[in-house]
């Protein structure tokens, strides 16, 4: 059985949903852009490191 009162909250409930999805692709793409700096100089200091290694 719906309640009256639920059937009203749908529409709200749909465009909460299609917020939440905006919101959680914007924090995925910031973190897309901030990790992947990192990873680059994460991945420069881990060659320099194999070089020093090779070197002793």
């Amino acid at each position: 059985m719906v309640v009256p009162q639920m059937l009203s909250l749908q529409p709200q409930h749909a465009q909460g949903h299609k917020v939440m999805e905006r919101l959680r692709r914007a924090l995925g793409d910031v973190r897309r852009r901030h990790c992947r700096p990192l990873l680059g100089a994460a991945e420069a200091a881990g060659v320099r490191r194999m070089r020093e290694m090779l070197r002793l």
